[in-house]
């Protein structure tokens, strides 16, 4: 009975919190992460980079003829994470970090 009426309370307390909010990447700061046709040689240049020619959002490869978006934002500099559009659109409609190394690409 104890057990239960912990539980319950607990239930209780959790549901008047505050609902966490969800920050989606703004137009603006989407506008700078461009998108790129990938090409054979982009494949070839990148296949060692930190993706390894795989899209971490849906983990497929990044193949060519394909179209990409890539977050500009990372750090260092050099980096540049490279995404299907598709799949970088569909996680900046649900937060505004960077998949891989969780670098806010919101520029205000």
């Amino acid at each position: 009975m104890e057990e239960e009426l912990r539980l319950l309370e607990e239930i209780l307390y959790y549901s008047q919190q505050e609902p966490k909010r969800i920050t989606r990447l703004d137009a603006a700061s989407l506008k700078q992460c461009p998108t790129i046709y990938w090409t054979d040689e982009d494949a070839a240049c990148r296949s060692n980079s930190i993706n390894d020619g795989v899209c971490f959002v849906c983990l497929e490869e990044l193949n060519p003829g394909q179209i990409m978006r890539i977050c500009r934002r990372c750090k260092p500099a050099t980096v540049q994470h490279v995404f299907h559009k598709d799949c970088l659109d569909w996680w900046f409609d649900i937060g505004s970090q960077c998949p891989i190394c969780k670098i806010s690409q919101s520029i205000s």
